[in-house]
């Protein structure tokens, strides 16, 4: 009975030796699967740095274009007041000229009424 029970206890030893060699390569797959978790889990990481960057170059390009649609804006009022002003001068300058024309056709008919007779006698 002896040797019966101490071949059960050799048996019972030796399956737990397998039983333990099993759950040791659980564990050592248990630890890969870990690892590649990590690894996932940085380029995880990787990624979400990446978009932040990418979220940050958008945010300045918006802004950058507002202020551009800002100065577009400004240019735009600029050049329209510069145009009115310019159309104004333009105003001023044809009536001027509208004025002297009028006037040298005065002058031009004042001319022709003299009589170049009255003028021979004056000699200078």
């Amino acid at each position: 009975m002896e040797k019966l029970l101490k071949q059960l206890i050799d048996q019972m030893n030796t399956r737990f030796d397998q039983i333990d060699v099993h759950f040791d390569q659980i564990d050592t797959r248990f630890e890969q699967i870990d690892t590649r978790f990590e690894q996932i889990d940085a380029r995880f990481e990787q990624i979400d740095t990446r978009f932040e960057q990418i979220d940050a170059r958008f945010e300045k390009v918006d802004g950058d274009l507002n202020f551009l649609k800002a100065e577009v804006s400004v240019i735009k009022e600029t050049v329209t007041n510069n145009s009115i002003e310019s159309r104004s001068h333009f105003k001023q300058i044809e009536n001027k000229l509208n004025e002297q024309q009028s006037t040298f056709n005065v002058v031009e008919g004042e001319f022709k009424k003299v009589n170049i007779d009255e003028f021979e006698g004056w000699e200078t």
